[in-house]
């Protein structure tokens, strides 16, 4: 199998258990998907045994490819890796932490061949609730999403961030969700603006203009109209010219914020499977 179709990318930490069960729902699955298919575990520098059980299935079925990891570098490296890892114009990205279930796959691919750019696959009852939202990575990716997806992950973004971000041709596909579980609420959504050093630089730029404006404002009525003002100009400049060097030290680290997350995300230790051994050399890599 050297060019398959699609690429389905599943990440895994400390998963031991749930490795095998989930590759045997994943096979009747496999059947309304394209030939060929490439299955890549990413093991997230897993301490169980969850990377003997993928190099089992990998040497029992050739569409298993597997890459491990260093170490525990995080989902979003996971993703990462898999993606710049994958030959497939079309990759399905599926976590197996979440409660998706995997027969909405085949509906995800057939959206896909519709022209769809990015699938998404969320419970429908995130889309009922604004306290809710779907925080869930599975999805299908065309060739030019991946690329862009790539692109977007270097500069830190979460994945699901940089999904909403490429643009492109998306749409969600809603399965039902059961009553009793709990939506995630948005206090990661409602708190993200505070992850972004720009979200203070365009505050403190705010708060500086408004000091500005007060100030000149009322250094023209002291010399206008001779009125003796109740607060001194210089105190709402001087306010201005302090919130403006703020400004420029959150910009500054904003600056270094991004020459870090362009460093390497993650150390390939291993990589196996009849794909990886064809087209890939053995040898630990760096990865930026």
């Amino acid at each position: 199998m050297i060019n398959p179709k699609l690429t389905i990318i599943v990440p895994i930490f400390n998963q031991a258990d749930t490795i095998l069960p989930f590759y045997r729902r994943l096979l009747p699955v496999l059947k309304a998907l394209p030939e060929p298919t490439e299955i890549i575990f990413v093991n997230d520098g897993s301490t169980d045994h969850s990377q003997a059980k993928i190099e089992d299935l990998a040497c029992c079925d050739p569409r298993v490819s597997f890459l491990e990891l260093s170490r525990h570098f995080g989902l979003l490296a996971s993703l990462h890796a898999g993606l710049s890892q994958s030959l497939s114009d079309r990759v399905l990205i599926w976590n197996p932490n979440e409660a998706e279930p995997i027969e909405s796959i085949p509906d995800a691919w057939e959206r896909s061949e519709e022209g769809l750019d990015v699938v998404s696959i969320a419970p429908a009852s995130h889309s009922l609730s604004f306290l809710a939202r779907p925080e869930s990575v599975s999805c299908v990716l065309s060739g030019r999403a991946k690329a862009a997806m790539l692109e977007s992950m270097k500069e830190g973004r979460s994945f699901v961030d940089s999904r909403k971000s490429i643009g492109f041709r998306q749409t969600v596909l809603y399965y039902p969700a059961p009553l009793l579980s709990k939506p995630k609420l948005l206090l990661s959504e409602l708190t993200q603006p505070l992850k972004d050093l720009r979200f203070y630089q365009r505050i403190s730029t705010c708060l500086a203009l408004f000091c500005f404006a007060i100030g000149i404002g009322l250094l023209l009525s002291q010399i206008l109209f001779e009125t003796v003002p109740d607060f001194s100009p210089s105190t709402f400049l001087l306010s201005g010219l302090q919130l403006l060097l703020v400004t420029f030290i959150f910009s500054g680290l904003d600056r270094i914020r991004i020459e870090m997350n362009r460093s390497p995300q993650y150390f390939i230790s291993d990589r196996g499977g009849e794909t990886m051994s064809r087209l890939h050399p053995r040898s630990p890599r760096v990865h930026s």
